[in-house]
């Protein structure tokens, strides 16, 4: 009677292994994968805790863990990312290791062709010897091609939505209208398309001594609009001084973030992307992208997205000024006050005006 229910419950586990891989098989994004895994393992197959970590920093959340006491897999919390990494690195470079023992669980490898993607973490059932050796592979197996196949999608997807945004953002710099109105547009269509809840431009006053809050869309607009900030403090501070960006995802921690903006624009930053704006050897200011929605993370496909933006965008800044210039010497000292008056393009305009330009030609 024993064997015969061992043997039945064996094929109810089996069954129910090949059901999850079938439905895994059928995810079409991050999301509804792991909504799978979690009925499936828990429902499906019974198990009574799990974890399930992937490889890619573009997939987020990329863990996600049930059932398990708060305790109980603080071997690899503690160790954060690093352990994770470790792990990979030792499924990748030994071929037979097929599983890692730890007290209260065993962590699985996903290997697809010859990269280890992620790991899956099961507490060790009590009828653990009931589950065909060869269907878990075939299900780990299976796990690990969807999660590359999803990456790869996503990749392609982020890419196509970084060509549309930089050939939007480069189409509004090239406007012949005012540099407030491209930067603002600028500015949401950069939240827009990294999903942020605020966006700035700080730029380095004349005395280089102050950033100025020169636009910034979002919740804070109002409050923040051409307040100062001293070129040494914060992030953009210290993102201008190394000239190096950044992507801070956990603001309250961070050293140079400083309070006071958020106190006088009463706003909550949480995550930032912060960009030097730099016209060849000049420094030009900052760009800031604020808040994922949702509360997610920022990741860092978005971050060299936004790398590529800050160039163009810091070039049509150092050109409006130069304009500017333009206006200041030659127009108004030479031409007048009023010299706009029934010109096509009057001295709103960040390129140089008509009459300008005729000048220049004769």
């Amino acid at each position: 009677m024993s064997e015969n229910r061992d043997q039945n419950l064996f094929d109810k586990n089996s069954l129910a292994l090949l059901d999850l891989t079938e439905e895994v098989m059928l995810a079409d994004s991050f999301v509804v994968l792991r909504d799978k895994l979690k009925v499936g393992l828990k429902e499906k197959l019974g198990l009574s805790a799990f974890f399930f970590y992937v490889n890619d920093t573009q997939l987020s959340p990329g863990f996600f863990s049930d059932g398990f006491a708060s305790d109980s897999v603080s071997s690899l919390r503690e160790g954060g990312a690093e352990e994770f990494f470790r792990l990979i690195k030792v499924f990748k470079s030994d071929d037979s290791c097929k599983s890692i023992t730890y007290d209260l669980f065993t962590v699985f490898p996903l290997n697809s062709n010859t990269a280890c993607v992620g790991l899956i973490g099961i507490a060790s059932p009590e009828n653990s010897s009931l589950f065909s050796t060869a269907l878990w592979r075939h299900f780990l197996v299976v796990l690990a091609y969807v999660v590359s196949d999803i990456a790869l999608r996503n990749e392609e997807k982020r890419e196509l939505e970084f060509l549309n945004t930089y050939m939007s953002v480069s189409s509004l710099l090239a406007q012949e209208i005012g540099l407030h109105d491209i930067l603002e547009a600028t500015l949401y269509c950069c939240m827009e398309n990294f999903s942020a809840e605020a966006a700035s431009i700080l730029l380095l006053d004349d005395e280089k001594e102050n950033f100025i809050f020169y636009q910034v869309a979002g919740d804070a607009g109002q409050a923040l609009n051409s307040a100062k900030l001293p070129v040494n403090k914060g992030v953009a501070g210290a993102v201008l001084q190394s000239g190096e960006s950044r992507m801070i995802n956990d603001l309250a921690s961070d050293p140079h973030f400083h309070r006071g903006m958020d106190e006088k624009a009463q706003f909550t930053s949480r995550n930032m992307i912060a960009i030097p704006l730099t016209a060849g050897e000049e420094k030009v200011g900052v760009l800031e992208i604020i808040n994922k929605i949702d509360g997610q993370p920022f990741l860092e496909g978005e971050h060299l997205a936004l790398k590529i933006l800050g160039e163009e965008i810091a070039f049509a800044i150092r050109n409006a000024k130069i304009f500017e210039y333009v206006i200041t010497s030659y127009c108004k000292q030479r031409q007048g006050l009023n010299t706009c008056k029934g010109c096509k393009r009057p001295l709103g305009s960040w390129t140089p005006c008509i009459k300008y330009r005729e000048n220049l030609d004769g």
